[in-house]
């Protein structure tokens, strides 16, 4: 077995006889509505086993200097670089520009605590306008390339200075639609993937397992090959269905597989696909449930996720 996947498996001392449930985090939205504290490792009793926890900048806002500004109802973020110069010459934040959320300095507790970070291609796209980023990806691949290196060495740092004791490292990023990669093949095995083994490397034996919507049916051999330990999203209308995924990729750890329409009032739907993540965890496949997307926020409705929390609180293989 995966070192790395072993690790996973052992976050809690039950998970042989369980089906654990994780997500990113709740939302403000929703914690209102279910009328529970801000702090953020608290599940506000819905019977989540894992939460990750997100760095913020110390002195407030964005640590990169994004921000996003609402015009005629829209919310549209803005880029603090203007060209691909600037991205190559950009200082990446030192460790005490970033507050590490408090949970993480204290211990015990029934939650194990993740790290969520954004990834190299995530921090980069949103530092740069689209057009940009496209731009520099195409026709200036290997000073991009230098760039990104540089992010991934300023993540690895971030991660070696986290205070208290981790579970693992959540990376998010986004390089999926439902319709297949955003980003050629062939781009991403000259860019992200060695960047990505890298981290993986100066990390181990902390487990990392990668964030991304869409369809990554055609990257999975490439994670595998990087020593990830799993994917989290599996967004079933992108075809990512952990019945078939399971069976393909055996030991990686396939976390998600709740659809939003479920999680916000289909509950038959959410029955089936928890019915589903059930019986692979009979067959001894490494699932973990969650949401397609990671957070749960406050158009989901309070009811199905109690159902949640109470259907795997009862489950034992």
């Amino acid at each position: 077995m995966n070192d790395q996947v072993q690790l996973l498996t052992d976050w809690e001392k039950a998970q042989s006889d369980r089906l654990l449930w994780g997500e990113f985090y709740l939302s403000d939205g929703l914690r209102s509505k279910l009328d529970c504290g801000p702090v953020h490792e608290a599940d506000c009793g819905l019977g989540i086993d894992l939460l990750s926890l997100p760095v913020r900048g110390r002195e407030g806002g964005d640590p990169y200097g994004r921000r996003t500004v609402c015009q005629n109802g829209l919310t549209t973020g803005v880029a603090p670089l203007q060209n691909a110069d600037e991205l190559y010459r950009y200082e990446w934040p030192g460790e005490k520009k970033i507050l590490f959320p408090e949970e993480l300095a204290r211990d015990g507790g029934t939650k194990k605590k993740l790290l969520l970070l954004e990834g190299p291609m995530q921090l980069g796209s949103s530092l740069l306008p689209f057009e940009v980023w496209v731009t520099a990806l195409v026709r200036d691949t290997d000073n991009l390339a230098r760039a990104l290196s540089a992010c991934t060495e300023h993540l690895v740092r971030l991660v070696q200075n986290c205070p208290g004791t981790l579970a693992g490292v959540v990376l998010g990023d986004d390089v999926a639609g439902t319709g297949g990669p955003l980003y050629g093949p062939a781009l991403l095995d000259r860019v992200y993937f060695p960047l990505l083994r890298q981290l993986v490397l100066a990390l181990e034996p902390l487990p990392v397992v990668v964030h991304s919507d869409g369809d990554l049916r055609m990257l999975l051999p490439s994670y595998r090959d990087c020593g990830v330990a799993g994917i989290q999203s599996l967004e079933r209308s992108a075809g990512m269905l952990p019945e078939e995924l399971t069976e393909q990729y055996p030991d990686m750890l396939f976390w998600g597989g709740l659809s939003r329409e479920g999680l916000t009032g289909e509950r038959s739907l959410l029955d089936r696909e928890l019915d589903v993540l059930m019986t692979l965890r009979r067959q001894g496949a490494r699932v973990m449930a969650g949401s397609c997307t990671g957070i749960l926020d406050g158009e989901m409705d309070s009811d199905c996720l109690r159902f949640v929390g109470q259907k795997l609180a009862g489950f034992m293989v």
